[in-house]
């Protein structure tokens, strides 16, 4: 495991999220998805925008709602997932996504500092655990490859790496860097079967009606004893659990999935994937402290990065997985 500073516990969240906006765009984004898509009186999505699914883990139709936010109930399943049911359509989810200003902030900002620093800073350590599995430099694929900066990263380290991107706007601006980059969504089929040594999938999963099926079409795509790279979400990372829905994390529209150390290990194994490894990683220190101070989490003072109330400090968090979002790695069985 890297024992790394993350921008909490460096710089700060107040000076972090004023310069690479990303709260502040997300709230934005958020207002405008209640004024189209919610219903004023209910505070819930219109059901003509949504269809509802069971949970993506055990498949059961669970009914516990933890809370709602931008209209959609986030629901606790018996089996330890927590999800969203009502999932937007993809002529609306679209909608949401290919804003031209979104699309600027999520891969042209990727590039800038201090957001460029911050993701080397999670490559370096997602490829420590890249390295625990895999002995040899092969063929990468990244899936959801956005402008190709981790497959910069991979190729500088020995990998033939190639990428596969929903939006053209990102797999135009990773071609212009000479990246291997094709536009489309994973799935069976998108490459030969038996044809990549590595799949990695960077903050994706999150996003998919049917992880489990992403999860058994990159089972393909492996060679024989072929490693799988995830990073997503962690829900029961501190940050979540304190906050709740005041947390970024929890968008509605966005991520629909938020799975936690037991589930992504239950999911991993029911695909098909065996010595599953996990960390940690992005504290939110001082987001967390702002938020105990009832300050605003990501533009409060952020005085405290160092520990959480002298109880808690980054070495307790990775070690015990609660940071802010999941990396694992597994092996196809």
């Amino acid at each position: 495991m890297v024992i790394s500073k993350d921008a909490s516990a460096s710089i700060g969240a107040r000076e972090f999220h004023k310069k690479t906006k990303i709260t502040e765009s997300l709230r934005q984004m958020e207002q405008a998805f209640q004024a189209k898509f919610v219903d004023i009186s209910s505070g819930k999505i219109k059901n003509i925008y949504v269809t509802r699914r069971t949970c993506p883990l055990c498949g059961q139709a669970s009914r516990e709602v933890v809370f709602v936010k931008n209209g959609f109930e986030h629901l606790h399943c018996s089996c330890g997932m927590i999800y969203v049911a009502d999932v937007l359509k993809d002529e609306y989810l679209n909608m949401v996504y290919t804003d031209e200003a979104y699309e600027e902030e999520t891969h042209v900002s990727f590039r800038s500092e201090p957001r460029r620093s911050f993701i080397m800073a999670i490559y370096e350590e997602g490829m420590a655990l890249i390295n625990t599995l895999v002995s040899s430099r092969g063929r990468l694929l990244d899936v959801g490859c956005s402008s190709g900066l981790f497959m910069e990263y991979a190729q500088e380290r020995g990998f033939k790496t190639s990428g596969i991107e929903p939006s053209q706007y990102a797999v135009e601006y990773a071609r212009e860097n000479g990246l291997d980059a094709r536009q489309g969504y994973f799935k069976k089929g998108s490459v030969p079967s038996g044809s990549h040594d590595l799949v990695t999938l960077w903050d994706v999963l999150e996003h998919c009606d049917n992880p489990s099926d992403i999860l058994k079409d990159v089972h393909d795509a492996l060679k024989p004893e072929g490693i799988i790279f995830l990073q997503i979400p962690n829900v029961m990372g501190l940050a979540p659990r304190i906050m709740r829905k005041d947390c970024n994390m929890f968008t509605g529209f966005g991520h629909i999935n938020l799975f936690c150390p037991e589930t992504v290990t239950k999911i991993l194994k029911q695909c098909g994937y065996e010595d599953i490894r996990l960390q940690t990683v992005i504290s939110e220190i001082s987001v967390i402290t702002n938020y105990l101070a009832y300050y605003d989490p990501y533009f409060g003072p952020s005085m405290e990065r160092e520990s959480i109330l002298g109880l808690i400090d980054l070495k307790d968090i990775q070690k015990n997985l609660l940071g802010y979002k999941l990396q694992a790695v597994a092996k196809k069985a």
